[in-house]
């Protein structure tokens, strides 16, 4: 098992051959170094010799609502009394929803941020520094925070991120393209060469398995968007976090790293919602079902309707889209 663990982590994270399929997908899921993609669909041939962390599984014939899922999620996390939980905290939004589901369970947590989290949102940012909430210790560190130095150093801790909310709620791949264009069928996309044709007949087929699609006449080139970022981008955000280096000398594949929004009753929500996830065409509405559920905790309507997605992976300004 670990001669396997090493040839996936190897394989991911070394970059695909120029102008392969390979390549051109990751660099539209912006993934650093257009790094190799696993298929969580597992049915590519290369993909039989690595792991694949989290199968697609089949989705729920009972819809639950989110707002139960983020409740039962952050009970699960709590139910071990004999770890620490210390939450990674951006002030985005996949981390905001997980805090105020942890918060929820009335169970003591630690917070971990820094003044780009409270740049982010200010308003919780600063009732953190401010002790406001009772069963939270904050742990506030102004500069970068040495993250795989504090996972070393705290073996019996639970380490809680808000990765993989880009997967479940949207793609931010889809910020590349107008409203206008997010809409289209994605045959015309490909038509209209918004979507390269080699990305697309390179992964057409794992979207038709994952998806129980029998073709793509009723699929906007949002909805494909979304179903790459969830099929093939999903394994590199789950392993690209800080422990890498601990992942890979345990041959069990265990850590004590854990994402939030990695469960199969998020990815079920996931996949029965995706098409109203990714209809959305003003940036403020982007993740607006993980926005309202924030808002049901803290009736901050502000961060709900003008709240964007921030940072590097940020592709708002159409003036200088090529």
């Amino acid at each position: 098992m670990y001669d396997k663990w090493e040839n996936t982590l190897r394989y991911m994270f070394n970059a695909a051959q120029d102008n392969s399929a390979q390549f051109k997908l990751a660099r539209l899921l912006h993934l650093k170094l257009a790094e190799h993609t696993l298929d969580r669909t597992g049915t590519t041939e290369t993909e039989k010799d690595y792991v694949i962390c989290s199968p697609i599984s089949e989705v729920s014939l009972n819809p639950i609502p989110l707002s139960d899922i983020m409740v039962t999620r952050g009970l699960e996390i709590m139910k071990d009394e004999t770890r620490d939980i210390y939450l990674m905290w951006s002030g985005g939004m996949d981390s905001t929803g997980a805090f105020y589901a942890l918060l929820n369970t009335g169970k003591h947590f630690n917070v971990i941020f820094n003044s780009k989290s409270v740049n982010e949102y200010a308003d919780l940012g600063n009732k953190l520094i401010n002790g406001y909430f009772e069963n939270v210790t904050t742990m506030y560190n102004p500069k970068k925070f040495d993250l795989p130095e504090f996972i070393a150093s705290h073996p019996n801790a639970t380490i809680v991120t808000g990765e993989l909310g880009d997967q479940t709620f949207g793609s931010d791949s889809m910020f590349k393209y107008y409203p206008e264009e997010r809409k289209l069928n994605v045959l015309t996309a490909v038509e209209n060469e918004l979507l390269d044709k080699d990305v697309f007949e390179y992964t057409a087929p794992k979207v038709m398995l994952a998806l129980g699609l029998q073709d793509f006449s009723n699929t906007t080139l949002a909805a494909y968007l979304w179903a790459l970022n969830f099929i093939f981008k999903y394994q590199n955000v789950q392993l690209r976090f800080g422990y890498l280096n601990i992942m890979t000398n345990d041959p069990s594949g265990k850590n004590n790293g854990l994402h939030f929004y990695d469960t199969k009753e998020f990815n079920s929500y996931a996949m029965l919602n995706y098409k109203n996830n990714a209809n959305f065409e003003k940036d403020t509405d982007y993740k607006m079902p993980l926005k309202e559920y924030i808002f049901s905790q803290n009736n901050d309507a502000v961060y709900r309707d003008t709240k964007i997605k921030l940072g590097s992976l940020r592709y708002t300004d159409y003036s200088i889209r090529k």
